[in-house]
């Protein structure tokens, strides 16, 4: 398989050779990488997949595009097909395209034409762990793999979740929650079923829409993804991310989260539109694992619970993201980082540049140690005891907001090292700080009734 490595600022002023049936219908990134300032920190080159000029079509395997038939068997044949003849473009033609769930291989692009929609079952039947024994036990997903690398999802299609039946349960349950039921003590829905590989009675979780895990050398570039059951595009322990020019559209949802890389390293994300049921872009990390060198720029967000959010999971710490030309309008909070003394981890070197919010519902700006712990319960734990450092704020404006700031450390671990600069934000409240340390403030304008 042929494979290329390109600089971090190279990468956006290069077309994408190979993306779709070959180097002619490669798509130039709109903007050149000049435009952009140097990450301020020390980044590895990206690297990324090319594959050779080789074609599947779904339809030659026996896919139907009437929206009806269920073409679970015809796109892992056209995968498989593509992964041993040594890699190339798995083509999804105009149509629409029925499955359920999708086990994408190494060296593999699937790729969805202009007019294809890929939609998948709600049958939680579909989602049997015999389907996804290779996976080593990773949550389900719409679409996904284990331990793979060079390989993309891309085009000008539509991946649709259906997601519906998934939340309708877990919709009820919050209701239930809310009324302080006391036959409800968890939100999470899961589902029952015999597994027809097995013939045993099982139970799952919903799927996450894109899961990748442990991977590394991914693209996702150009393509919609819609309603997913619950997260819906999220690399996991994975390395040398790209994802660009991509919309995710799950307001409706329950749990939706737009963009969640976990515990993932060297990762681009850029001209994405985000609106969704939940965080729209949303950092973690797992215990033993930093999420780490990740570049955000251009994304726009419309609804959700916050425009770029890190935590509340990052055992494994957060650090060195740049967060450049953004925008946020109705998401209930703007800029946000979260965890209390369960969650843990280190969040440092942090940049917000150049970010404009228009209408946010609660907080233009958030940092909070006591996330999910309002009544503050959560005894000093010096085993997962966050901390949050050298965060760097410049050039951010907000319209309007329920309330400008909220600082709130833990007294074992004050927030410290925090430089706003250039900040204006209309509020109908002002700051809050609590346990904080170092807080240098340059022309920050707070305007308040």
């Amino acid at each position: 398989m042929k494979t290329t490595t390109r600089s971090f600022r190279a990468l956006t002023a290069v077309a994408v050779a190979c993306l779709a049936l070959g180097a002619k219908e490669a798509k130039a990134v709109s903007e050149s990488a000049d435009n952009y300032p140097k990450p301020p920190f020390p980044m590895p080159e990206l690297r990324m997949p090319v594959f050779p000029d080789r074609t599947f079509s779904v339809a030659d395997c026996g896919a139907v595009g009437d929206g009806k038939t269920k073409n679970t068997d015809a796109f892992a044949k056209a995968i498989a097909a593509c992964s041993q003849a040594g890699g190339g473009s798995v083509v999804v033609p105009a149509g629409n395209w029925f499955t359920g769930p999708i086990i994408l291989r190494s060296r593999v692009n699937l790729h969805l034409a202009k007019g294809a929609v890929v939609s998948f079952s709600s049958e939680p039947v579909d989602y049997a762990p015999s389907v996804f024994a290779s996976l080593r036990g990773q949550r389900p997903g719409l679409i996904c793999n284990d331990r793979c690398e060079n390989f993309a999802l891309s085009g000008e299609g539509e991946f649709v979740g259906n997601g519906e039946p998934w939340w309708k349960p877990v919709a009820e349950k919050k209701k239930l929650k809310l009324k302080k039921d006391p036959r409800v003590s968890t939100i999470p829905a899961e589902f029952s079923f015999i597994d027809p590989g097995t013939g045993r009675n099982v139970t799952i979780s919903r799927p996450t829409f894109v899961s990748f895990n442990r991977s590394t050398n991914i693209l996702i570039e150009g393509v919609t993804f819609r309603d997913g059951p619950i997260f819906m595009v999220h690399p996991n322990e994975c390395e040398n991310v790209i994802i660009r020019n991509i919309a995710v559209l799950s307001a409706a949802g329950e749990n939706t989260d737009g963009i969640d890389p976990s515990a993932c390293r060297n990762v681009l994300i850029e001209n994405c539109f985000l609106d969704t049921g939940d965080d729209c872009l949303v950092i973690k990390s797992i215990e033993g694992r930093a999420a780490e060198n990740i570049i955000i720029r251009n994304l726009k967000t419309k609804r959700g619970h916050g425009g770029i959010v890190i935590g509340s999971t990052i055992k494994g710490g957060v650090r060195n993201v740049s967060a450049y030309n953004c925008e946020f309008d109705g998401t209930d909070t703007g800029i946000r980082i979260k965890s209390n003394r369960d969650c843990g981890g280190t969040v440092e070197n942090l940049w917000f540049e150049d970010i404009r919010m228009g209408t946010i519902l609660k907080q233009a700006i958030i940092m909070d140690m006591w996330y999910n712990d309002k009544q503050r319960t959560l005894p000093p734990n010096p085993g997962t005891t966050p901390i949050f450092r050298n965060i760097n704020i410049r050039n951010v404006t907000c319209r309007e907001a329920a309330e400008a700031m909220v600082l709130t450390g833990l007294p074992e671990s004050p927030i410290h090292d925090v430089t706003l600069e250039n900040v204006t934000i209309r509020a109908k409240r002002g700051v809050t700080e609590e346990q904080t340390k170092n807080i240098i403030k340059t022309n920050v304008r707070i305007e308040t009734p």
